[in-house]
């Protein structure tokens, strides 16, 4: 959840730096930011869109990755 409402807060970052991202994956990627909101809570069908997988390090912090190849770490 909160991955994807820093994506939805930093979209325009995002779309300038598009060209490094795998391109249909990104491109999916950039509508449902465009069309997305903040979310109150977990959205499993928008999950199974966008998120590959999350690697739990040993210090306890948290990697998201998209399936775009964006990474957002969490401690």
């Amino acid at each position: 959840m909160e991955a994807w409402n820093q994506l939805v807060q930093y979209r325009d970052d995002l779309e300038e730096s598009a060209g490094i991202l795998t391109r249909y994956r990104a491109r999916e990627l950039l509508r449902l930011i465009r069309e997305g909101k903040k979310l109150e809570q977990f959205d499993y069908v928008l999950s199974l869109k966008v998120l590959d997988h999350i690697e739990v390090g040993t210090d306890g912090g948290l990697e998201v990755v998209f399936l775009a190849g964006m990474r957002l770490r969490y401690k």
